[in-house]
Parts: structure tokens; sequence; C-alpha cells
């Protein structure tokens, strides 16, 4: 293409840099969203975990209602965490880069159709 008509490679070229700083901030919004659920996770299994180690203690002070209301808790916090990369990866990679992409077809039919 380039050979052909550097014009119209050179405008069609002009998303580039569009599409590519699309991509550096949806990249870091997901890398921020996947470390926020294995900060979730991690508190999930050690919050499993002292309440298996001290099972007794928990049913010896009656604490199971505390305890399930802080499970609820996590886990709530856990499902937010899970939710928001989905919400990222749709917003930026379905919407916005199908939009940026298709910039360019315009700009090859209004320069080359001249």
């Amino acid at each position: 293409m380039l050979y052909s008509s550097p014009e119209l490679t050179l405008a069609y070229l002009t998303v580039v840099p569009l599409t590519l700083i699309v991509s550096v901030i949806s990249r870091s919004r997901v890398r921020s969203s996947l470390r926020d659920i294995c900060t979730a996770v991690a508190k999930l299994a050690l919050f499993l975990q002292e309440i298996l180690v001290g099972i007794t203690e928990v049913q010896l002070f009656n604490y199971e209602q505390r305890i399930r209301q802080d499970l609820d808790a996590i886990k709530e916090e856990h499902s937010q965490a899970k939710c928001q990369p989905v919400r990222v990866r749709g917003v930026f990679h379905s919407g916005q880069m199908e939009c940026l992409n298709m910039l360019g077809f315009p700009l090859l039919v209004a320069l080359g159709g001249q």
C-alpha cells in the first residue's frame, strides 16, 4: 500500500497513535483491576484460614453470626473486583477500539475518491 499510494497510507496510519493511546490506558486499568482481584482472593483465603484454624474458639464464643457477616462482606468485595475488568474490557476493546479502527476507512474513501 505504501508503494501504490503513500498519501493514502499516511492517512490510514493517522489512526494508529490514537489506537495505541487507548490500548495503553485500557491496559493500565485492566492491570489495576486484576490486582484488585488478587487482593480480594488473598483476603478471602486469609480469612478462611484464620477461621478454620480457630474453629473451636469461634464455636466456643458463639461468633458464627459475626463470622458469617464478615465472610459475606469479603465475598461481596471479591464479586465486585471480578466484575471490574470485564467492564473495562467491554468499554475499551469492543466499543472504542472498533470506532478508532473504523475512523481510518472514511479517511481512505475521502482521500482516495478524489
